[in-house]
């Protein structure tokens, strides 16, 4: 049997290639020995209070959140952003793994027959209209194999997203007009939307709720994907559902 290239494995095995490039995550450094012990910490302290804040395990999480999600709940989680199902087009929309190019690595890369959506997912890390462009450049060199509508959404913790390089600020009602008329014509055919970790968790939420009266063993594994992914949310302090 082939590996797929967009499994639960294979993401799996692509996120752990990023403690192989910065072991200072494991507290495998000198730098971060010595940070933990100012700290007061174990070394297996300080990885455990990095793993449950840093982005990249969130990343992960969130990937395999929607790679084994049921497609009906892959599309239903754009619903916060403003995005609704029928502009995806009628094919599921599926989760791949993210591509890395020279410039820009998209945190969760969906894609349907018609569509191809990106996300960049905040915690506290700055957002810049640099790297919004390098989202549009990375579209625009996928679309030599696949032409498709291009997606580019915000999944932040707070309401408002600032811009650190431009001086600029939108939310989930303004991110379209700002994002707009900041880039121009280089935005042309780009679609953005933001959202919230709680709106997006308590759109999960609306989803596990409308399955309630469903049963068996899909009805169980559903069940634990969501209940736990949301645990992990609200013991980050992401949500508040």
């Amino acid at each position: 049997m082939v590996q797929l290239t967009d499994g639960w494995p294979e993401l799996t095995y692509r996120y752990l290639e990023h403690y192989y490039w910065e072991p200072q995550h494991l507290i495998r450094t000198k730098r971060s020995i010595a940070d933990a012990k100012v700290r007061g910490e174990s070394g297996v302290e300080a990885f455990y209070r990095r793993i449950r804040s840093q982005e990249v395990p969130l990343n992960y999480l969130l990937n395999v959140f929607l790679r084994i999600a049921p497609s009906s709940i892959r599309c239903s989680c754009l619903a916060p952003f403003g995005i609704e199902p029928v502009e995806l087009g009628r094919s599921p929309i599926i989760l791949k793994t993210p591509c890395e190019l020279d410039f820009i690595q998209a945190d969760v890369y969906l894609e349907s027959e018609t569509a191809r959506v990106f996300i960049e997912v905040k915690v506290n890390a700055r957002l810049t209209l640099s790297q919004i462009k390098k989202y549009i450049q990375l579209h625009a060199e996928l679309d030599k194999e696949h032409n498709r509508k291009h997606y580019i959404l915000f999944l932040s913790k707070r309401d408002t997203v600032t811009l650190s390089d431009a001086k600029l600020s939108f939310n989930h009602e303004t991110a379209r007009p700002v994002l707009a008329d900041a880039l121009g014509p280089d935005g042309e055919g780009v679609t953005f939307g933001s959202a919230t970790w709680t709106a997006f968790a308590q759109n999960i939420l609306h989803e596990l709720d409308n399955r309630r009266d469903e049963t068996g063993e899909a009805a169980e594994m559903l069940d634990v994907l969501i209940g736990d992914f949301l645990s992990d949310l609200s013991t980050r302090k992401l949500i508040s559902v």
